[in-house]
């Protein structure tokens, strides 16, 4: 991959300048719709490190709130997004032309390119990542075009996503991405996720095998206890554990070029 994103390069910072750097406190929790700059949490394949891998996404669910996606659209405590509108969201299309595009007439106007042009028998496939419905319908008129259609995954399908260009073989000895949707167990993917309740502080939750993976990173990342799960059974600092209690608040933070994000 490009050197630079922190999920390709572990080191992605320069580090013979050091410089002084001062880090502003908190003035006010996340809001919804927020744009917040944030560390690169961690994950299974790259540990973020203070003030190196900066991040920019908007906040669209906060503590206590039921976050889901049906059918790639967003809903939050089982409502239709409507503060930014999702019609303004970017979803992944797949376009089916008789002929090829022209590239470059297309940057022109919008700004972008499709991630992909695979060449078929017919014509062309094009993976566009980031269309809102405007810039649909205007390419959907393009007269090459004779099929735009969102991409919508399957409901009840692990998500996969290949680097584009990268060899698929290769990549899949490296990452299971089988597993690569938070949490690993519930067979979510990027269009169908959810309902999943952003955890909240005083939040009690129930330990089990079932729902240790949505709070495991929690316990033992980000609120710092000795989490062992052995023999069937949950300890938290040594301690047998059926429940944990929330210690502190968290947020949903997401793109806005959400197929692509």
């Amino acid at each position: 991959g490009e050197k630079g994103n922190p999920k390709d390069d572990p080191k992605s910072y320069a580090e013979g300048v050091k410089l002084p750097y001062l880090r502003l406190l908190q003035l006010k929790k996340p809001k919804k719709n927020d744009i917040v700059v944030f560390n690169y949490p961690q994950d299974s394949v790259h540990t973020a490190i203070d003030r190196k891998d900066p991040y920019v996404k908007r906040c669209v669910a906060v503590a206590g709130d039921v976050l889901e996606f049906r059918a790639g659209k967003l809903f939050i405590n089982g409502k239709p997004e409507q503060i930014l509108g999702d019609q303004q969201m970017q979803h992944k299309y797949i376009a089916t032309t008789g002929s090829q595009l022209d590239i470059p007439a297309l940057y022109r106007t919008y700004g972008f390119l499709p991630v992909q042009e695979v060449q078929t028998q017919n014509g062309f496939l094009y993976d566009f990542q980031g269309l809102t419905d405007k810039t649909a319908k205007e390419i959907r008129e393009l007269p090459q075009i004779i099929e735009l259609k969102e991409h919508i995954w399957e409901k009840d399908t692990p998500g996969v996503s290949y680097k584009v260009n990268a060899a698929r073989d290769a990549y899949t000895k490296n990452i299971d991405t089988t597993q690569s949707i938070f949490p690993i167990n519930k067979g979510w993917n990027q269009d169908w996720y959810g309902p999943l309740r952003i955890p909240k502080k005083g939040d009690v939750v129930t330990l089990n095998q079932e729902t240790l993976p949505e709070y495991q990173w929690i316990i033992s990342e980000y609120e710092h206890h000795h989490l062992e799960n052995k023999n069937g059974k949950i300890f938290i600092d040594g301690k047998e554990s059926t429940q944990y209690t929330i210690q502190q608040d968290y947020y949903m933070m997401i793109g806005d070029n959400r197929d692509a994000s």
